[in-house]
């Protein structure tokens, strides 16, 4: 698709057969959230790990994205995960299989959100060679994870040439229009400030439906900008912060929004290194608080349990990516043997949940078409299949699709 690593789709066509619906988004959450165990650990060890994880588990902006399975939890998976990769650990144990698969997993976010994933490969590379220059780290690691990172992206630029014609357009360029350049700097700015307005409430799940506008914006950001606050940050802290912030701003220069579908997703990849940075941040408000740690504590408990609380009530707000939420998919189930379902012509997006039930089935089985009901060519293919028209909410009779 452009925005999947190759194979990606198929995989998830053969995996949605194999679990019920609710089942989806919770195994699809589970590598990311353990990749923000992980970061946690490596940045300030076992409490930063186990609060960074938690937050992950209850944000409802994860929450809607990873049930959408749109493509930027995926990139911001492989971008946690190659962070936590290429964090500094005992020189004396550095590991050649880390920087290896930090470049694999930069190449499959390229492969997915390609800004994104250049952003963060810049801000990583540059990283790396600071880290070289104070002598904690080999030049080779460097060298070991732009090789790896180049030679996983061969399989991108050969889907890329496949579909498009050229490796170095990615699929969404057929869209029409130049996505990036100087003269969209006043574009992305209005949708810059419109996503993080939308942002506020959803990352953190707190304060909703209290709180909006910036107090919400300010409060969600809030515990991540604690270790600066405290003045207790460490150089990591500021290398996620930089990282976050790149990976958000980077929209300035861009003339999509997302508006159209979530427009909040647009900030996603940012959200797990803020989500490590407000654990960071607790952690270091319990240790100046010494063994009773009452402030750091009830933090923690207003940051969890309200984004539970707001989660299910905030989700269920989502109406689907261009407003494909599942009720097509669901009636097409329900339609008898034998019967032809008539979609309309001029909507692409039918075909994204009627997908399941293609090609049809030879024996009998509902068939799905574009066309309308006096359709000569429809009428000749399936004289046994009785005609139903889809109206946008349920398949009906054609005199009923005329006047719902």
């Amino acid at each position: 698709t452009g925005h999947s690593p190759p194979g990606g789709p198929a995989l998830l066509a053969r995996a949605d057969p194999l679990a019920a619906e609710w089942a989806g988004a919770p195994l699809l959450r589970l590598p990311w959230v353990f990749a923000l165990a992980a970061l946690g650990w490596a940045v300030d060890g076992r409490r930063s790990a186990i609060l960074a994880a938690a937050l992950g588990a209850t944000s409802p902006l994860a929450t809607v994205l990873f049930a959408s399975r749109m493509a930027h939890p995926a990139a911001a998976t492989a971008i946690v995960v190659a962070i936590w990769l290429i964090w500094p650990r005992d020189p004396a144990s550095p590991g050649r299989w880390r920087p290896l698969m930090a470049g694999v997993m930069l190449a499959a976010a390229l492969s997915i959100r390609p800004l994104s994933a250049v952003v963060a490969a810049v801000a990583m590379g540059a990283f790396m060679i600071h880290e070289i220059r104070a002598g904690r780290r080999p030049w080779s690691d460097l060298w070991f994870a732009m090789g790896a990172g180049l030679l996983a992206t061969v399989p991108t630029l050969l889907a890329n040439a496949a579909v498009t014609g050229s490796p170095w357009r990615f699929a969404y360029s057929l869209a029409g229009a130049p996505m990036m350049g100087s003269d969209q700097i006043a574009f992305g700015l209005r949708n810059l400030d419109a996503i993080l307005a939308g942002l506020n409430v959803q990352m953190l799940g707190w304060g909703w439906p209290w709180l909006t506008g910036p107090v919400a914006a300010g409060l969600a950001l809030a515990p991540a900008l604690l270790p600066f606050l405290l003045g207790r940050s460490r150089p990591g802290d500021g290398r996620m912060l930089a990282i976050a912030a790149a990976l958000v701003l980077v929209h300035v220069g861009a003339r999509a929004s997302g508006l159209h579908g979530y427009g909040p997703r647009y900030a996603f990849e940012a959200l797990g290194l803020l989500l490590v940075l407000s654990a960071r941040g607790i952690s270091e408000l319990a240790a100046l608080e010494g063994r009773r740690r009452p402030v750091a504590l009830f933090l923690a408990a207003v940051l969890i349990a309200g984004a539970a609380i707001a989660t299910p009530r905030r989700a269920a707000l989502y109406r689907g990516y261009n407003h494909v939420d599942g009720t097509l998919r669901r009636a097409a189930a329900d339609l008898p043997p034998c019967t032809l379902g008539l979609l309309p012509e001029d909507d692409w997006r039918v075909w994204a949940e009627v997908a399941p039930w293609l090609p049809p089935d030879p024996e009998g089985g509902p068939v799905l078409a574009t066309g309308w009901i006096d359709d000569p060519d429809l009428g000749w293919c399936f004289p046994d299949h009785r005609p139903l028209v889809w109206n946008g909410a349920e398949f009906v009779p054609n005199e009923e699709a005329l006047d719902p």
